[in-house]
């Protein structure tokens, strides 16, 4: 009971002049209220205390109290006569000398303590929601199923229709549309959204977002060899469009890269929402190699290319130490022996490393490194073992700067170190390939530099680029015309070594590779010509020398043949579809 309500029973019984009995039976009834409400009793709010304190500063300790510092409440009946005459009557005085403001604060409320009401109330909620949700009505399925076809759509995934919600279709925020009542309660209304979902054969936003950039990204990897420039962010955007994101700082699409990133990394979530598992490899690459070459060429993190800062040096000096210490080792032996002392991205590291100690200028890395500047200082020396100078030849010898960069080092005639060494870093340079808009793709000879090593053509083939192409273009004419012909101990040294009676039969084969590269990437080597007079056979191209002025055309003719060829899936073989 409240103070206010014992002093009004007071007054009650003073000024009314109750006879004893009546008086008696109201004041037990009005005790046991007040004994009830007093074992709920809470301590008072940080408020009353404020006010408690502010009264008795003023008025003296001890004026203000809570009901649990009062003493216990006496009867008021014992010797009624003396503590309730009845010639007095009136109010009891009480609380004089105080404002209508500090009366009103006296009068405190204390909150019932209804933890286990509440806990009460929430087990009876969940009961009730797990009901509901186990066995809902026909009527919250139904608004719910109108609610989900409003915002579904159908989708292509490799070559297979997704249904799924739209981006603005999330369950967190439509669910909030439901009207049927019993069912707007988030705990109930998400579980029968998934009910819904499920029987429609429909799946989130999240979930078909990240199954299709996971799918897609992967195969784009597997048909470039494991090539991340083909999944760089700029590529990422438009080879899926519908999740590039407009002003996102790093490109329009980071995020999808990022998306794909964190499931190679092994994401719970994101495998459980793609649908599909991590995979150890792909095309033959690592996993763990293409997120340490997506982290250290694409994102600015810990770890990625900030880290590069330092780590390009610091890794390109391992490499050294490595190379010193173990001067015969194979090329694969010296990866290895890199890779277990903790190095990443090998060919990077060999590239860089080789130029330098040949001399050759080399970008700075990030904070100002220099791998060039640390050889010239003899912090990285300039000695070049057989172990590096094989690791060059097998891992970036088929890169055009690094090509170029070799023909120079083969050379003693200045002026065609000066001219091998100036295609090298006007063309092929990471600069020199952004300023053209040819980064990202391949330089392809038409007639590979291999004809010339093979004595079949003279030494200018090695200028002659063809066109731009993608990866995927140039791997399949490696592999259906310049391995087969101008490999070691290829067709064309068959032919050399060949009888005059064999010869015509691998000039005929010879002469079938060309017309199946002629019908799949015509553009390409429509200036080849072979030619088998007297049992010699010679190849040769009337493609023009490199410059400025054709890169352009170069492009177009890349952008054609890449176009073809993607449309174009037949391959030609002895006059036959394959």
């Amino acid at each position: 009971m409240r103070t206010d309500k014992y002093m009004m029973a007071k007054a009650w019984m003073k000024q009314d002049q109750a006879p004893q009995s009546e008086a008696l039976d109201t004041w037990n009834t009005l005790e046991a209220e007040f004994n009830e409400e007093r074992k709920a009793m809470l301590m008072a709010s940080a408020e009353t205390d404020a006010i408690k304190e502010a009264m008795n500063k003023k008025f003296g300790p001890g004026t203000v109290k809570y009901g649990s510092e009062l003493p216990p409440i006496q009867n008021p009946f014992e010797d009624f006569e003396e503590r309730n005459p009845a010639a007095e009557g009136g109010r009891m005085g009480f609380n004089e000398g105080l404002s209508a403001k500090e009366k009103k604060a006296l009068t405190i409320t204390y909150p019932k303590d209804s933890t286990k009401d509440l806990d009460f109330k929430k087990k009876s909620e969940k009961a009730l929601d797990l009901k509901k949700i186990n066995n809902p009505s026909q009527e919250a399925l139904d608004e719910i199923a109108v609610i989900v076809d409003k915002y579904t759509k159908t989708s292509d995934v490799a070559g297979k229709e997704i249904k799924h919600l739209s981006k603005d279709g999330a369950v967190d925020k439509i669910f909030k549309e439901v009207q049927t009542k019993g069912y707007k309660r988030p705990s109930v209304a998400k579980e029968i959204f998934k009910q819904v979902l499920e029987s429609k054969g429909i799946t989130t936003y999240d979930n078909y977002r990240t199954n299709k950039i996971v799918f897609t990204l992967q195969d784009v990897l597997r048909k470039n060899n494991g090539d991340i420039l083909s999944i760089k962010p700029s590529a990422v955007a438009e080879i899926l469009p519908e999740f590039a994101i407009e002003g996102k700082k790093g490109g329009k699409g980071l995020p999808a890269f990022r998306t794909f990133l964190n499931y190679l990394e092994g994401s719970e979530i994101l495998i459980d929402r793609s649908g599909l598992e991590k995979p150890g490899q792909i095309a033959g690459k690592p996993v763990n190699q293409i997120i340490d070459e997506m982290k250290q060429n694409f994102l600015e993190i810990k770890g990625g290319r900030a880290r590069g800062n330092f780590t390009v040096f610091e890794e390109t000096k391992l490499l050294e130490k490595i190379g010193l210490e173990n001067p015969n080792a194979t090329a694969n032996e010296l990866k290895k022996l890199y890779e277990k002392a903790g190095g990443n991205s090998f060919r990077e590291r060999v590239n860089t490393l080789y130029l330098a100690k040949s001399g050759q200028v080399t970008n700075k890395t990030d904070g100002g490194k220099s791998i060039i500047d640390a050889v010239r200082s003899g912090e990285i020396t300039n000695k070049r073992p057989d172990s590096l100078r094989n690791s060059f030849k097998t891992y970036v010898k088929d890169y055009n700067f690094a090509r170029f960069t070799r023909f120079a080092g083969e050379e003693t005639d200045p002026k065609m170190i000066r001219y091998y060494n100036d295609i090298a870093r006007k063309f092929f340079t990471t600069g020199a390939q952004t300023k053209y808009g040819t980064k990202g793709l391949v330089a392809e000879h038409g007639l590979p530099i291999s004809a010339y090593d093979r004595g079949v053509a003279d030494v200018s083939v090695r200028a002659k680029i063809d066109g731009y192409v993608t990866t995927e273009v140039n791997n399949w004419k490696a592999k259906n015309f310049d391995f087969p012909i101008f490999k070691k101990k290829g067709l064309a040294d068959k032919y050399k070594n060949a009888s005059e009676a064999d010869k015509p039969k691998i000039q005929a084969q010879i002469e079938e590779k060309l017309k199946l590269v002629k019908n799949r990437t015509p553009e390409l080597v429509k200036n080849i010509t072979f030619d088998f007079t007297d049992g010699k056979f010679t190849a040769s191209s009337s493609t023009p020398i490199i410059s400025e002025d054709i890169i352009g055309d170069l492009k177009k003719t890349g952008a054609s043949v890449n176009e073809l060829f993607n449309t174009k899936q037949i391959d030609y073989i002895g006059g036959k579809k394959n």
